[in-house]
């Protein structure tokens, strides 16, 4: 270990991004459609979680029904589609494969049966592209970075509070004496006066109720924008402090925000401030961490689960290693507000020609606060690293060599 603190980051809550990027969630890495006698189902599973879902997509048709040529009637039972992950459809009739094609080609044209395939298809593909997401989309994590503390204050917002409307609807005339005949009854039978005295009065007891509301409210506002103008002044005077906050101070700053980091794979995060700059080593993931199944489409149109291959792994960690390097950047950006140097190093564990596992360091960057701060998160986070000063050899498969990092 090169630097003298050292946290470790623990698997916990899967990576959430935002709306703008993907989520992650867990789902079934397959789905199956049953079609019987009552209907079309489709079946949703969360593996691990003994969560099941059966929805009813809709009833046979009458062709299905049916009993003209080349047609086949069900007459009790209940047929089952398994979707399997080699893409290959299996259709089952109270437990037993069906292996007449005219059965299966008349389950195969249901529209239900159809709609529900595709729908399985593309949950899926959704499911796996964000089983790898979670490793190659981390930069979209990363928080803005300001140029300096006084930039950052004035971006921030105050909060408002925002006056509801007075939800009572004021009854039309015409409402009202309806309202007065059911109240009052027989005592208003031809006296138009106890009529309009009614809606007079009503009228008067609404709008003193619309003005108290409405009072109430605005005393409401008055108070609770005066707390939220009170904690915008707070959370600027802690920035400010911390921007003036001595080493010892951002190292307990830090400490605390790295051992509140959640990943959904364990590594460590090495760091020490000196020279009024923060270095910092990332020791990875190792490369057997990433996802090693994706979704392949086929000329039938299904779905079907495959193996990635060895270059699409490595690529996934390229994108891995340069996304863990911007977001860890910008944490210790926005932590340590006064300082504007961060030197990131990344490591993982490798055998060397003798089988001997080591720390190979495989990325090294220099990141400045200026810089930084007119990144793009939107963009490929090795385009971001690359903007600075930077060590890294790659292969052609976008294989990391070993490097000699900054000191």
């Amino acid at each position: 270990m090169r630097f003298r603190k050292s946290v470790k980051i623990c698997p916990g809550v899967k990576v959430n991004f935002s709306k703008s990027g993907v989520s992650t969630s867990i789902g079934t890495k397959g789905a199956s459609v049953t079609i019987g006698k009552n209907g079309t189902y489709a079946n949703v599973g969360i593996p691990g979680t003994g969560i099941y879902e059966r929805r009813k997509i809709s009833g046979f048709s009458d062709a299905t029904r049916g009993n003209s040529a080349g047609q086949a009637r069900f007459t009790g039972g209940k047929v089952s589609v398994e979707y399997e992950g080699d893409g290959t459809v299996r259709f089952f009739d109270g437990g037993k494969e069906i292996t007449d094609t005219t059965i299966i080609r008349t389950i195969k044209k249901d529209p239900a049966f159809k709609r529900d395939l595709a729908k399985a298809n593309a949950t899926r593909i959704e499911t796996y592209s964000k089983e790898t997401a979670e490793f190659t989309e981390i930069q979209k994590k990363s928080k803005k970075v300001y140029k300096d503390v006084e930039s950052l204050c004035r971006l921030l917002k105050c909060n408002q509070y925002q006056i509801r409307p007075f939800g009572e609807i004021l009854p039309t005339d015409e409402e009202l004496r309806a309202k007065a005949s059911a109240e009052l009854g027989h005592r208003l039978f031809g006296n138009k006066k106890r009529y309009n005295e009614y809606v007079h009065n009503y009228k008067i007891d609404y709008e003193q109720r619309r003005k108290n509301f409405e009072k109430l409210e605005k005393e409401k506002k008055d108070k609770l924008d005066k707390q939220y103008r009170e904690e915008l002044e707070i959370e600027k005077n802690r920035l400010r402090a911390l921007s003036e906050a001595s080493p010892e101070e951002i190292d307990n700053e830090i400490h605390k925000r790295l051992r509140s980091i959640e990943f959904p794979f364990e590594f460590n995060v090495q760091y020490e401030i000196r020279d009024g700059k923060i270095f910092v080593d990332l020791d990875l993931p190792e490369i057997e961490d990433i996802p090693t199944k994706t979704t392949r489409t086929m000329k039938s149109g299904i779905v079907k689960v495959v193996d990635k291959t060895k270059k699409e792994i490595k690529e996934n960690y390229s994108d891995c290693v340069y996304g863990l390097t911007i977001y860890f950047a910008s944490e210790f950006f926005n932590i340590a507000l006064s300082y504007n140097e961060v030197i990131l190093s990344a490591y993982t564990q490798r055998r060397n020609n003798k089988g001997i596992i080591q720390d190979d360091y495989i990325l090294s960057v220099k990141f400045d606060r200026d810089g930084f701060s007119r990144l793009s998160y939107h963009v490929d986070a090795k385009k971001n690293c690359m903007k600075f000063d930077n060590i890294c050899l790659q292969n052609t498969d976008m294989s990391f060599k070993k490097i000699t990092p900054f000191e």
